[in-house]
């Protein structure tokens, strides 16, 4: 039911392209403000869109706008800046706001690859990241032009999910973005690709020291070992400034991951089975 005043009314079709969801919700690192990305339904572009919103105590105002999808904001570890994910330009990237004033700045975009699982370091200066290969054309656009149905090679076992369609041959790795200082016009390097292999890796964690970067990762020499053990990952530890070896920390069977630091950088708290 819905209710404008003392009006009540059943639920139309029509009334679910008006819904509004919040998703993603952050708190700022003094605990003061919450940003936020706020979904919408774009109906002349038949899907959706979503914009950055800041809300302090009672008032809520929008950071983004525009016909782009922008997600993922993270707040900066002093509170000024936020970098977030976004499909502005055409492509996925990596964009950066200050929060003193001034439009969005992109750090680093990719044709064939979408940022995910972004993470500041403690210092500010850099940013970790999960590089996503972009999928195949969603199922229902493999077609040619003729009408026909474009034929696709698979190479993994594991080659789709319900809700994600068809999965990319490539590998989800970690990478590390190095950040602008504020107020600097500086031009952010390449990002540094830190792991391979031919599984996927799970989201970065920065020790607090900033040298090195938790995350899980399965083991396996090939792409159907480790797709037939997808529920066997391990804990690893790889140094932040690469290249360099991973370190398996974790030692029993089993599924391990969301590694966490402690804030002496002494132990990593880990969830599993």
């Amino acid at each position: 039911m819905i209710t404008n005043g003392s009006k009540t009314r059943a639920v139309q079709l029509a009334d679910f392209l008006t819904l509004k969801v919040v998703t993603d919700p952050r708190p700022s690192p003094d605990g003061s403000r919450v940003v936020l990305a706020l979904q919408e339904v774009d109906v002349s572009g038949d899907g959706y869109l979503s914009h950055l919103w800041l809300v302090d105590g009672s008032e809520s105002r929008p950071l983004t706008r525009g016909k782009v999808k922008d997600r993922s904001a993270r707040w900066s570890p002093d509170g000024r800046r936020i970098a977030f994910v976004s499909d502005r330009g055409g492509e996925q990237g990596i964009w950066l706001l200050d929060l003193a004033g001034g439009e969005p700045r992109l750090l680093h975009s990719w044709k064939n690859l979408s940022p995910s699982g972004l993470t500041w370091s403690p210092r500010g200066d850099r940013l970790a990241f999960l590089g996503v290969p972009t999928p195949p054309e969603p199922e229902g656009e493999m077609k040619t032009g003729d009408g026909g149905l474009k034929l696709r090679r698979i190479t993994r076992p594991m080659y789709r999910f319900d809700g994600s369609g068809w999965l990319a041959d490539e590998r989800a790795h970690i990478h590390v973005l190095d950040v602008p200082a504020p107020g600097s016009n500086a031009v952010s390097p390449e990002p540094r690709q830190l792991t391979t292999g031919p599984a996927d890796d799970g989201p970065p964690a920065w020790s607090p020291d900033g040298a090195e970067i938790a995350y899980a990762g399965l083991l396996g020499e090939t792409a159907d070992e480790v797709d037939l053990r997808r529920n066997e990952s391990q804990v690893f530890i790889i140094a932040a400034d690469g290249p360099g070896e991973p370190r398996r920390i974790t030692k029993r069977d089993g599924g391990w991951g969301g590694p966490v630091w402690s804030p002496d950088g002494r132990w990593i708290a880990v969830t599993g089975t």
